[in-house]
């Protein structure tokens, strides 16, 4: 078998699983001498070091990828689930709310006018009257938390953090970026309806 060159030792030994010299001798049919030589001349145990040092940081920056590739994956599919959710809450939230203002409309129907037959408007005022009675304010109050919670929910899942147009360039701003509007008859509409909602 033939001697291995200076390179293939050095490559073995810096490289490869670590081994000692005289178990390279053995692989490499060079003399002990000479790879003690070649060794301390090149410096190998320190380039054994140093490429053993970055492999290690190799090895962590890929397992820290990959991870972090995975908890984002997770996260994303944690944020969905979240605004699926919420979304769950506000449309039963929503169809009880329905429900409840069909109940509503079926005895206050458009139809009622005032009637000239006392007996009719009576029958007609206490078919209302019980149709409110038969409503439970405190469920519609409780509807109306779940809508609003669940709306708040979705956004915060989606990250649109801002129900306040005016808070939110303050932030874009104080990030040193510049908020640009394309159509300024979008941005006509925003601003009219965020004027509506703060009044």
């Amino acid at each position: 078998m033939e001697h291995w060159t200076q390179q293939d030792c050095e490559k073995r030994y810096v490289e490869g699983e670590e081994i000692t010299l005289k178990e390279l001798v053995d692989l490499s049919k060079v003399p002990l001498s000479t790879l003690k030589k070649w060794c301390a001349k090149g410096n190998w145990k320190t380039a054994r070091s140093n490429f053993q040092r970055q492999l290690t940081q190799q090895t962590r920056e890929k397992t820290i990828e990959k991870t972090s590739d995975r908890l984002s994956d997770e996260l994303s599919e944690l944020t969905l689930e979240h605004i699926e959710a919420y979304r769950i809450c506000r449309l039963i939230a929503s169809i009880k709310g329905k429900h409840a203002l069909k109940k509503l409309e079926a005895a206050f129907p458009a139809s009622d006018e005032e009637s000239d037959d006392p007996i009719a408007a009576e029958f007609a005022e206490t078919r209302k009257s019980e149709a409110l009675k038969a409503i439970d304010v405190s469920v519609l109050n409780f509807l109306s938390l779940v809508i609003d919670r669940s709306v708040r929910g979705e956004r915060l899942a989606a990250g649109l953090d801002y129900e306040n147009l005016n808070k939110a360039m303050a932030t874009i701003e104080q990030a040193g970026m510049q908020a640009v509007v394309k159509d300024n008859a979008l941005l006509t509409k925003l601003v009219t309806a965020q004027a509506r909602q703060e009044r």
